[in-house]
């Protein structure tokens, strides 16, 4: 690195960018910050203030310290990267796809900037229609694509290779590229995600066993946030599957219980009450079945896991509310002899808004946490607890 700035100033920049690789952004941008002020032009002051802020996820910061590298340093193929990466993470993506492209004409050879291009290629922001989509990932493939042949030692562009792939529904090449991430750095566990989730989207794999795999690796890395998160969406996957056995199970008390037979119907009410024994038996044996194949397959950290996240999370809360107040109206159709079908009816409609509901409010609540994902502003310890670290660039 060199500069034409004070001795003081670079020795600074020196020991920023040391306390940086050490891991601590926050020290580096303080220690920056003042550098910038003292010497508003000490170009490599600029880019390490915007580099750790990228890290910190600081959206304002960045593209600001970004453009001022690009100003002092425009031949820069660095400083148009960072400035690229600084204004993907505020969706800024026309202008980041510009000096994305500027920063691969300056180094064309420079397996970061087609990293950094195919970044900027991949986003879906602003897109106009699934064609537009797929187009701009066939660019964002080539791209990668260009990284993976100048850098094939460096697993991150395998990993991004990874992600267009599996984007583009092409997930037998997506496994390879995962797996070569793995050969290249066996601790990445973004890629061992990878590799689980497109296991379970295939059918190769059923969501026990992506639990039971997660629960085996957060035994030898429980500082693994990335694999804490599957684990989480794993099981709250599992757990919103209580709803939809509930619902059916409220659907099956209908019949014996006569809630809408019509008026005319020459049998009388109560409904008899053998039928509605049987009926709740027979729901009774069928979430017995459900547990026990539940204890089966899933290890007893798993079970400690799941009461974990209701506690931290109240979507998974509702998900399981939901189940049990529709079991518990089926129940008491069932087991009341009610003597009228409006109280019958109900309870069967009482029991079954709330699933419908809290599945719709389910839905809408994960997309808006990948959305948010996809732009930056959500990290992997965000969706169901407490904020972690950053990832790094």
């Amino acid at each position: 690195m060199t500069t034409g700035d004070g001795d003081d100033g670079l020795a600074e920049v020196r020991r920023a960018e040391a306390l940086g690789e050490a891991r601590r952004p926050g020290e580096a941008v303080a220690m920056l910050t003042g550098v910038v002020a003292r010497e508003p032009d000490n170009a490599w002051a600029w880019a390490f203030l915007a580099r750790f802020n990228i890290i910190l996820g600081e959206a304002e910061e960045a593209p600001t310290a970004a453009a001022r590298a690009v100003e002092l340093m425009p031949q820069s193929a660095y400083a148009h990267r960072l400035l690229a990466q600084s204004l993907l993470t505020t969706q800024r993506v026309p202008e980041a796809r510009q000096a994305a492209y500027e920063a691969v004409r300056l180094a064309p050879e420079g397996w970061a900037e087609h990293w950094t291009l195919a970044r900027v290629l991949m986003s879906a922001q602003g897109a106009s229609g699934k064609e537009e989509i797929r187009a701009r990932c066939e660019q964002a493939l080539v791209s990668a694509a260009e990284a993976v042949r100048l850098a094939p030692e460096e697993p991150a562009p395998h990993r991004l290779r990874a992600r267009i792939l599996e984007r583009m529904g092409r997930y037998e090449e997506a496994v390879t590229a995962w797996q070569r991430s793995i050969a290249l750095d066996p601790a990445d566990d973004s890629a061992h995600a990878g590799i689980a989730n497109l296991r379970y989207r295939t059918g190769k794999a059923k969501v026990t066993e992506l639990v039971s795999a997660g629960i085996d690796v957060l035994a030898q890395a429980p500082q693994s946030e990335m694999t804490r998160h599957n684990v989480d969406v794993w099981l709250h996957r599992l757990l919103r599957r209580a709803r939809w056995i509930a619902l059916p199970c409220l659907w099956f008390t209908l019949p014996p219980t006569r809630a809408f037979a019509a008026e005319g119907d020459l049998t009388a009410l109560p409904a008899p009450w053998p039928e509605r024994l049987w009926c709740g038996a027979l729901i009774a044996v069928l979430w017995a079945v459900v547990l026990w194949l539940a204890r089966r397959r899933l290890p007893a950290s798993a079970w400690r896991g799941m009461r974990s996240l209701v506690r931290r999370s109240w979507v998974v809360r509702m998900a399981l509310l939901s189940a049990a107040w529709c079991l518990l109206c089926a129940y008491a159709m069932l087991l009341i002899p009610w003597g009228e079908r409006r109280i019958l009816q109900a309870l069967a409609f009482a029991g079954a808004v709330p699933v419908l509901v809290t599945a719709y409010v389910d839905r809408s609540w994960r997309r808006v946490r990948v959305a948010r994902a996809a732009r930056g502003e959500l990290g992997v310890g965000d969706w169901y607890g407490p904020a972690s670290g950053r990832t790094r660039v």
